[in-house]
């Protein structure tokens, strides 16, 4: 699976919408679906934050569609943390303005 920037947006926000169903589902008393929800998105979430703290999970351009690789870039602390997606044709592309999801090249 490619991901990209745009779509790993999305991603976090389904899984916040996710995460919120099942905690309504643990006070319903259906602790067992919940707790098993919950440790799937874990791991989901551990393997592809492993893969970007790594910069190895495949991803594809947002402006030219071809494949590279996404990371991450943080200071000390994990400050100023961003997520850089290295194309073989556009170079290095990042989020756009801070708080944006519009890509851009660096």
């Amino acid at each position: 699976m490619h991901i990209n920037l745009i779509r790993l947006y999305w991603l976090r926000l389904a899984a916040a919408a996710l995460a919120l169903l099942l905690a309504i589902l643990y006070l319903a008393e259906f602790e067992k679906v919940s707790l098993a929800g919950f440790a799937l998105i874990a791991l989901i979430g551990g393997y592809i934050g492993i893969r970007i703290n790594n910069s190895t999970m495949p991803a594809r351009c947002d402006l030219c569609g071809s494949v590279g690789t996404m990371g991450a870039e943080y200071g000390a602390g994990y400050a100023n943390a961003r997520l850089i997606l290295n194309c073989s044709r556009c170079g290095r592309v990042v989020n756009g303005k801070p708080g944006s999801v519009k890509p851009q090249k660096e």
